[in-house]
């Protein structure tokens, strides 16, 4: 007597050919919103270290504080 198994993966499951081609699409779109983000961060460099912002009122410094100033890295 034969027995016929059931496949792995069912029809339902299997991605639709137009989503698959279109994946190299998706993936640079990814890519350029993700270096458009780099990008807007290191335009400024002092935003991004925070100095564009305005300093809090009752803040003390630390003993263990430098006087020396912050990289830029």
């Amino acid at each position: 007597m034969l027995i016929k198994k059931a496949p792995d993966i069912r029809s339902s499951e299997i991605t639709p050919k137009s989503v698959y081609l279109r994946r190299r699409e998706f993936i640079q779109a990814s890519a350029a919103a993700l270096v458009a983000a780099g990008f807007s961060s290191v335009a400024n460099p002092a935003q991004a270290q925070g100095g564009g912002l305005a300093k809090l009122p009752n803040v003390q410094k630390s003993p263990l504080s430098t006087n020396e100033p912050p990289s830029l890295y």
